[in-house]
């Protein structure tokens, strides 16, 4: 769902735009309308048919947007447009983007949207909905590498953010409490993840590892997980070249 659309180059919400008058859409330029009713929370529509990748929000990642503004907190905006690069935020917080994704999204597009938000020296965090990132891909190795985390959230906002590392499954996280990544001996299991994340949450498996209350995992890893982490040292390792050029 679209909740934010230009009228006259300024930004407005839905909750305050009229049905039946042409808005425009900040993302692709074309027009926009109101739909709401009882039963519907105000949003704007493309009435043609359209690629914008506004379009393809739904209720689940409007909650998700929703839970955050509100756990965030003041000074936390929805939809923010960075012109200089053509791209409109999620969620903006702090000199922070987050960047929730339901539906999949091309390897491409994952490392575009990554390199256009740290460009501008912002911090990017991914949050990705097990609904559709719940099985390896390329796109979600590659955001891995990345500070990223996932949420079973559904349209009604039940559900959570957590963090996930195999073998020892998810862990609720705080993002209201972020903090840098210090220099640290980590277990095994972390060290891919501290060569590229610059910072943890509270509750995430970094956090854990420092107060020392990490699982201990005693599970013999299959070849599978071994092949899976091959390719993620591999990524790991261009992406710490890539940043040093």
């Amino acid at each position: 769902m679209q909740i934010f659309a230009l009228e006259q180059n300024t930004l407005i919400h839905a909750s305050s735009a009229q049905r039946r008058k042409n808005y425009t859409c900040p993302q692709c330029q074309s027009p926009l309308r109101l739909k709401s009713g009882p039963k519907t929370t105000p949003h704007f529509y493309h009435p043609q048919e359209t690629n914008c990748e506004r379009a393809q929000k739904g209720a689940i990642h409007l909650s998700v947007q929703l839970y955050l503004q509100t756990l965030l907190g003041p000074n936390t905006t929805l939809e923010k447009p960075f012109s200089s690069i053509n791209r409109i935020a999620d969620v903006f917080h702090n000199q922070t983007v987050y960047e929730i994704q339901y539906s999949p999204m091309a390897l491409t597009e994952a490392k575009a949207r990554t390199r256009d938000y740290t460009s501008l020296g912002l911090t990017l965090i991914w949050i990705l909905h097990d609904h559709t990132f719940s099985k390896p891909s390329p796109t979600e190795q590659y955001l891995r590498t990345q500070t990223t985390y996932y949420t079973n959230m559904d349209k009604d906002g039940d559900g959570l953010i957590y963090d996930r590392l195999a073998p020892y499954g998810k862990r609720p996280v705080n993002l209201c409490i972020q903090k840098p990544l210090p220099n640290h001996t980590w277990p095994k299991s972390l060290q891919l993840r501290s060569q590229t994340w610059s910072l943890y949450h509270q509750g995430d498996y970094f956090d854990l590892a420092l107060q020392n209350k990490l699982p201990l995992d005693t599970k013999k890893p299959s070849l599978g997980h071994r092949l899976k982490e091959g390719y993620l040292a591999l990524l790991h390792s261009l992406l710490k070249k890539s940043s040093t050029r």
